[in-house]
């Protein structure tokens, strides 16, 4: 099994929000699009006055912090996260009564058949251990007609970058990206579209490289090399002051017709 699909790895990455707010923040000082990824996220978003929204993996709900009030009147949101820490995060964040929050496990979602419109899962399919049951409950929860937002990352951005740059060998496949998000996804519903969101990193301070890195679920090969030795090897990357690093991200939008 791939790390990243291990519950009991992914429990204790996200036992609380401080790894995933360090690696947010890498994103927001150095991302050279400016518009920001949780405004594309939201800009995709199909949301109708009435909707009712479930989002499986809300992390520490920085995305509805920055878009609640954006949505159309009368929608019901209700956001879930595998781990309770994210989900008191999200809560203490949001701070918003007119949310409803739960701690779900996607391939067990306690909600009947069709009562959704919408179902978000961003950045957390490639972490389930079974995700064939958790893209049937997704589309068991959904209504007819109703969509599934996924957003993912590609096999070819940060995370290759930086394994290529410290002599790291290529990790397994992981089984939910860009590139065989379609392939998952097809049996499951009938019309798929895919988009992408076109950034990258423009690092100009190493340590903070590092400390993202650190955070990282992999990173335990890591663990018996210094900084010192992890900081020379990055910074034979700069180039005029900047470790330019590729950034593959997009989103999946599945219509269950």
């Amino acid at each position: 099994m791939n790390i990243l699909e291990n519950n009991d790895t992914v429990k204790q990455q996200y036992a609380t929000a401080a790894k995933l707010e360090n690696r947010i923040s890498l994103h927001e000082k150095y991302s050279t699009n400016k518009f920001g990824w949780f405004n594309w996220l939201y800009s995709n978003y199909d949301i109708k006055p009435g909707d009712r929204i479930l989002e499986l993996g809300c992390g520490n709900g920085k995305l509805w912090a920055e878009h609640y009030s954006d949505l159309p009147e009368h929608v019901s949101l209700i956001l879930s996260d595998f781990s309770e820490s994210m989900i008191k995060t999200a809560k203490e964040l949001i701070g918003n009564e007119s949310i409803s929050y739960q701690t779900i496990d996607v391939q067990d979602i306690p909600y009947p058949d069709g009562c959704f419109d919408i179902v978000i899962a961003n950045m957390m399919l490639y972490h389930v251990p079974d995700i064939e049951k958790g893209l049937l409950e997704i589309k068991r929860v959904l209504k007819c007609g109703g969509k599934f937002y996924a957003a993912t990352l590609g096999e070819n951005g940060i995370a290759g970058f930086i394994r290529k740059a410290l002599g790291l060998p290529k990790t397994d496949g992981m089984k939910f990206t860009l590139q065989n998000g379609t392939e998952c996804l097809k049996p499951h519903f009938s019309r798929i579209e895919i988009k992408l969101y076109e950034d990258s990193l423009a690092v100009t301070d190493t340590n903070d490289l590092i400390s993202y890195i650190r955070t990282l679920m992999w990173t335990d090969e890591l663990q018996k090399i210094p900084d010192s030795v992890i900081f020379s090897m990055l910074e034979e990357h700069k180039k005029d002051g900047v470790i330019t690093i590729p950034k593959e991200y997009g989103t999946f939008i599945a219509y269950n017709e």
